[in-house]
Protein backbone atom coordinates (compact mmCIF):
# COMPACT_ATOMS: atom_id res chain seq x y z
CA UNK A 1 0.00 0.00 0.00
CA UNK A 2 1.04 3.57 -0.70
CA UNK A 3 -0.17 6.05 1.88
CA UNK A 4 -0.30 9.82 1.45
CA UNK A 5 -1.81 12.82 3.15
CA UNK A 6 -3.80 15.02 0.77
CA UNK A 7 -5.31 18.09 2.41
CA UNK A 8 -7.26 16.71 5.38
CA UNK A 9 -7.39 13.15 4.11
CA UNK A 10 -5.34 10.01 4.56
CA UNK A 11 -5.26 8.41 1.10
CA UNK A 12 -4.44 4.72 0.73
CA UNK A 13 -3.55 3.52 -2.76
CA UNK A 14 -3.65 -0.27 -3.01
CA UNK A 15 -0.94 -2.13 -4.91
CA UNK A 16 -2.66 -5.51 -4.88
CA UNK A 17 -6.09 -6.96 -4.18
CA UNK A 18 -7.06 -6.97 -0.52
CA UNK A 19 -10.13 -7.22 1.64
CA UNK A 20 -11.33 -3.87 2.95
CA UNK A 21 -11.55 -5.31 6.49
CA UNK A 22 -7.88 -6.29 6.34
CA UNK A 23 -6.80 -2.73 5.56
CA UNK A 24 -9.04 -1.28 8.27
CA UNK A 25 -7.62 -3.73 10.83
CA UNK A 26 -4.00 -2.97 9.91
CA UNK A 27 -4.40 0.80 10.15
CA UNK A 28 -7.06 0.77 12.92
CA UNK A 29 -9.30 3.10 10.91
CA UNK A 30 -13.02 3.78 11.20
CA UNK A 31 -15.00 1.72 8.69
CA UNK A 32 -17.92 4.15 8.79
CA UNK A 33 -16.02 7.18 7.53
CA UNK A 34 -14.27 6.77 4.18
CA UNK A 35 -14.64 6.92 0.41
CA UNK A 36 -13.68 4.01 -1.85
CA UNK A 37 -12.67 5.25 -5.30
CA UNK A 38 -12.11 3.07 -8.38
CA UNK A 39 -10.87 5.35 -11.10
CA UNK A 40 -12.91 8.50 -10.53
CA UNK A 41 -16.00 6.63 -9.41
CA UNK A 42 -17.05 5.94 -5.83
CA UNK A 43 -17.78 2.26 -5.24
CA UNK A 44 -19.14 0.22 -2.33
CA UNK A 45 -17.15 -2.99 -2.42
CA UNK A 46 -15.63 -5.16 0.32
CA UNK A 47 -12.84 -6.04 -2.13
CA UNK A 48 -10.15 -3.45 -2.82
CA UNK A 49 -8.35 -3.88 -6.14
CA UNK A 50 -5.01 -2.64 -7.43
CA UNK A 51 -4.95 1.17 -7.81
CA UNK A 52 -8.18 1.59 -5.83
CA UNK A 53 -8.05 4.53 -3.44
CA UNK A 54 -9.45 4.76 0.08
CA UNK A 55 -9.93 8.30 1.41
CA UNK A 56 -10.22 8.75 5.19
CA UNK A 57 -10.79 12.22 6.69
CA UNK A 58 -8.26 13.17 9.37
CA UNK A 59 -9.35 16.52 10.73
CA UNK A 60 -7.48 18.73 13.15
CA UNK A 61 -9.21 19.45 16.43
CA UNK A 62 -9.42 23.15 17.16
CA UNK A 63 -7.18 24.60 19.84
CA UNK A 64 -7.42 28.05 21.33
CA UNK A 65 -3.97 29.51 20.74
CA UNK A 66 -2.29 31.30 23.62
CA UNK A 67 1.15 32.87 23.78
CA UNK A 68 3.58 30.90 25.95
CA UNK A 69 6.94 32.03 27.26
CA UNK A 70 8.65 28.71 26.61
CA UNK A 71 8.99 27.17 23.16
CA UNK A 72 9.11 23.47 22.33
CA UNK A 73 12.17 21.73 20.91
CA UNK A 74 11.03 19.77 17.84
CA UNK A 75 13.54 17.19 16.60
CA UNK A 76 11.35 15.54 13.93
CA UNK A 77 8.08 16.40 12.18
CA UNK A 78 6.03 15.08 9.25
CA UNK A 79 2.38 15.06 8.17
CA UNK A 80 1.29 12.65 10.91
CA UNK A 81 3.54 13.00 13.97
CA UNK A 82 6.15 15.13 15.60
CA UNK A 83 8.84 14.17 18.08
CA UNK A 84 9.94 16.64 20.72
CA UNK A 85 12.73 16.77 23.27
CA UNK A 86 10.98 17.16 26.63
CA UNK A 87 12.90 19.14 29.25
CA UNK A 88 13.00 17.87 32.85
CA UNK A 89 10.55 19.21 35.45
CA UNK A 90 7.74 19.65 32.90
CA UNK A 91 4.53 17.62 32.96
CA UNK A 92 3.38 16.00 29.71
CA UNK A 93 -0.33 16.58 30.55
CA UNK A 94 -2.06 19.13 32.71
CA UNK A 95 -2.45 18.17 36.37
CA UNK A 96 -5.39 20.55 36.72
CA UNK A 97 -3.28 23.03 38.67
CA UNK A 98 -0.36 24.14 36.50
CA UNK A 99 -1.49 25.22 33.03
CA UNK A 100 1.95 24.98 31.46
CA UNK A 101 2.73 21.47 30.22
CA UNK A 102 4.37 19.86 27.19
CA UNK A 103 1.07 19.07 25.44
CA UNK A 104 0.01 22.71 25.81
CA UNK A 105 3.29 23.92 24.30
CA UNK A 106 3.06 21.49 21.39
CA UNK A 107 -0.53 22.55 20.67
CA UNK A 108 0.59 26.17 20.58
CA UNK A 109 3.41 25.26 18.21
CA UNK A 110 1.06 23.41 15.84
CA UNK A 111 -1.94 25.69 16.17
CA UNK A 112 -4.25 22.72 16.73
CA UNK A 113 -4.75 19.94 19.25
CA UNK A 114 -2.24 17.07 19.35
CA UNK A 115 -2.04 13.81 21.30
CA UNK A 116 0.98 12.43 23.23
CA UNK A 117 1.39 8.78 22.25
CA UNK A 118 3.21 7.73 25.41
CA UNK A 119 4.47 9.49 28.54
CA UNK A 120 7.57 10.48 30.42
CA UNK A 121 7.69 11.22 34.12
CA UNK A 122 7.89 14.88 35.09
CA UNK A 123 11.60 14.74 36.02
CA UNK A 124 12.59 12.58 33.01
CA UNK A 125 13.86 14.33 29.89
CA UNK A 126 13.99 13.20 26.29
CA UNK A 127 12.06 12.13 23.22
CA UNK A 128 8.29 11.98 23.10
CA UNK A 129 5.96 11.30 20.16
CA UNK A 130 2.87 13.42 19.49
CA UNK A 131 0.20 12.28 17.01
CA UNK A 132 -1.42 15.08 15.02
CA UNK A 133 -4.77 13.40 14.37
CA UNK A 134 -7.01 11.66 16.87
CA UNK A 135 -8.14 9.09 14.27
CA UNK A 136 -4.53 7.85 13.94
CA UNK A 137 -3.98 7.18 17.65
CA UNK A 138 -5.23 3.54 17.50
CA UNK A 139 -2.77 2.78 14.70
CA UNK A 140 0.23 4.25 16.51
CA UNK A 141 -0.90 2.56 19.74
CA UNK A 142 -0.78 -0.74 17.86
CA UNK A 143 2.83 0.00 16.87
CA UNK A 144 3.74 0.34 20.55
CA UNK A 145 2.05 -2.96 21.38
CA UNK A 146 3.77 -4.82 18.52
CA UNK A 147 7.13 -3.17 19.29
CA UNK A 148 7.27 -1.38 15.94
CA UNK A 149 8.19 1.63 18.05
CA UNK A 150 11.40 1.18 20.03
CA UNK A 151 12.49 3.47 22.86
CA UNK A 152 15.95 3.59 24.42
CA UNK A 153 17.11 5.43 27.52
CA UNK A 154 20.22 6.63 29.30
CA UNK A 155 20.14 5.85 33.03
CA UNK A 156 22.81 6.76 35.58
CA UNK A 157 22.58 4.25 38.42
CA UNK A 158 24.22 3.72 41.78
CA UNK A 159 26.63 0.78 41.87
CA UNK A 160 29.26 -0.60 39.56
CA UNK A 161 28.91 -2.60 36.35
CA UNK A 162 31.79 -3.48 34.08
CA UNK A 163 31.67 -1.69 30.72
CA UNK A 164 29.75 -3.79 28.16
CA UNK A 165 28.16 -5.88 30.93
CA UNK A 166 24.58 -6.74 29.94
CA UNK A 167 21.56 -7.06 32.18
CA UNK A 168 18.02 -8.37 31.78
CA UNK A 169 15.29 -7.76 34.34
CA UNK A 170 12.03 -9.71 33.97
CA UNK A 171 9.80 -8.93 36.94
CA UNK A 172 6.10 -8.13 37.19
CA UNK A 173 5.17 -4.61 38.27
CA UNK A 174 2.10 -3.51 40.23
CA UNK A 175 0.94 -0.58 42.32
CA UNK A 176 2.42 -0.06 45.78
CA UNK A 177 -0.64 0.09 48.06
CA UNK A 178 1.41 1.66 50.85
CA UNK A 179 2.87 4.60 48.89
CA UNK A 180 0.78 6.96 46.78
CA UNK A 181 1.95 7.17 43.18
CA UNK A 182 4.56 4.44 43.61
CA UNK A 183 4.91 1.00 42.02
CA UNK A 184 6.64 -2.17 43.15
CA UNK A 185 7.65 -5.65 42.09
CA UNK A 186 4.52 -7.77 42.48
CA UNK A 187 3.63 -11.31 41.46
CA UNK A 188 0.09 -10.11 40.79
CA UNK A 189 1.34 -7.22 38.64
CA UNK A 190 1.80 -6.86 34.90
CA UNK A 191 4.57 -8.55 32.93
CA UNK A 192 7.58 -6.28 32.31
CA UNK A 193 11.01 -6.90 30.79
CA UNK A 194 13.91 -4.42 30.68
CA UNK A 195 17.33 -4.77 29.03
CA UNK A 196 20.51 -2.81 29.59
CA UNK A 197 24.20 -2.55 28.82
CA UNK A 198 26.85 -0.57 30.71
CA UNK A 199 28.61 2.01 28.53
CA UNK A 200 30.56 3.92 31.23
CA UNK A 201 31.32 3.17 34.88
CA UNK A 202 33.42 4.19 37.85
CA UNK A 203 34.44 1.62 40.46
CA UNK A 204 35.76 4.41 42.68
CA UNK A 205 32.49 6.39 42.71
CA UNK A 206 30.24 3.34 42.40
CA UNK A 207 28.35 4.80 39.43
CA UNK A 208 27.37 3.37 36.03
CA UNK A 209 25.81 4.79 32.87
CA UNK A 210 23.45 2.26 31.29
CA UNK A 211 21.70 2.17 27.95
CA UNK A 212 18.26 0.71 28.65
CA UNK A 213 15.45 -0.59 26.46
CA UNK A 214 11.96 -1.96 27.16
CA UNK A 215 9.96 -4.97 26.04
CA UNK A 216 6.94 -3.35 27.65
CA UNK A 217 6.00 0.11 28.85
CA UNK A 218 4.80 -0.06 32.44
CA UNK A 219 4.63 3.08 34.56
CA UNK A 220 7.99 3.66 36.31
CA UNK A 221 9.26 0.42 34.74
CA UNK A 222 12.97 1.26 34.55
CA UNK A 223 12.90 3.00 37.92
CA UNK A 224 11.27 0.03 39.68
CA UNK A 225 13.30 -2.64 37.87
CA UNK A 226 16.68 -1.01 38.52
CA UNK A 227 15.84 -0.34 42.16
CA UNK A 228 14.82 -3.99 42.53
CA UNK A 229 18.37 -5.14 41.67
CA UNK A 230 19.95 -2.61 44.08
CA UNK A 231 21.02 -0.26 41.28
CA UNK A 232 18.48 2.54 41.63
CA UNK A 233 18.62 5.52 39.29
CA UNK A 234 20.60 8.44 40.67
CA UNK A 235 18.33 11.26 41.88
CA UNK A 236 15.21 9.10 42.05
CA UNK A 237 13.41 10.48 45.11
CA UNK A 238 10.79 7.75 45.02
CA UNK A 239 12.92 4.60 44.70
CA UNK A 240 16.47 5.54 45.71
CA UNK A 241 17.41 5.98 49.38
CA UNK A 242 20.74 7.59 48.47
CA UNK A 243 19.94 11.29 48.09
CA UNK A 244 22.02 13.38 45.68
CA UNK A 245 21.76 16.93 44.41
CA UNK A 246 20.62 16.01 40.89
CA UNK A 247 17.26 15.38 39.27
CA UNK A 248 16.13 11.92 38.16
CA UNK A 249 19.03 10.86 35.93
CA UNK A 250 16.95 9.27 33.18
CA UNK A 251 16.73 10.41 29.56
CA UNK A 252 14.84 8.98 26.58
CA UNK A 253 17.58 9.46 23.99
CA UNK A 254 16.48 7.29 21.03
CA UNK A 255 13.28 6.48 19.13
CA UNK A 256 12.77 4.14 16.18
CA UNK A 257 9.43 3.95 14.33
CA UNK A 258 8.54 1.32 11.72
CA UNK A 259 5.26 2.62 10.30
CA UNK A 260 3.25 1.90 7.17
CA UNK A 261 2.50 5.62 6.99
CA UNK A 262 6.17 6.29 6.30
CA UNK A 263 8.24 4.99 3.40
CA UNK A 264 11.42 4.79 5.50
CA UNK A 265 12.27 3.72 9.03
CA UNK A 266 12.30 6.76 11.31
CA UNK A 267 15.21 6.91 13.73
CA UNK A 268 15.83 9.89 16.00
CA UNK A 269 18.63 10.20 18.53
CA UNK A 270 19.72 13.06 20.78
CA UNK A 271 22.90 13.50 22.84
CA UNK A 272 23.07 13.24 26.60
CA UNK A 273 21.38 16.29 28.14
CA UNK A 274 23.61 19.15 29.30
CA UNK A 275 22.65 18.94 32.97
CA UNK A 276 23.44 15.21 33.23
CA UNK A 277 26.63 15.61 31.17
CA UNK A 278 27.84 18.38 33.48
CA UNK A 279 26.97 16.59 36.73
CA UNK A 280 28.56 13.24 35.88
CA UNK A 281 31.51 14.48 33.77
CA UNK A 282 34.08 14.16 36.55
CA UNK A 283 32.38 11.21 38.27
CA UNK A 284 32.37 8.77 35.34
CA UNK A 285 35.18 8.84 32.80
Amino acid sequence: MKIRKINNNLVIICERERKLEEILNILKLNKYSYKHLRGNKEVFDENVFKNDELWFPILNCEFEFEAVLESVKVVYEDDFILIVDKPPFLLVHSDGVCKDNLNFRVNNYLGFKSYPLHRLDKDTSGLLIFVKYKSLIPYFDSLLVTRKIKRDYYAFVDGYFKVNQKIKIAKKIGRDRHRSGAFRISESGKEAVSYGVAIKSSFKNKLTLLKMSLDSGRTHQLRVHLASIKHAIVGDLLYNNIKKDIRLSLQAYSLEIDSMLHSDLIRVEIPLSEDLEKYFKDLIK
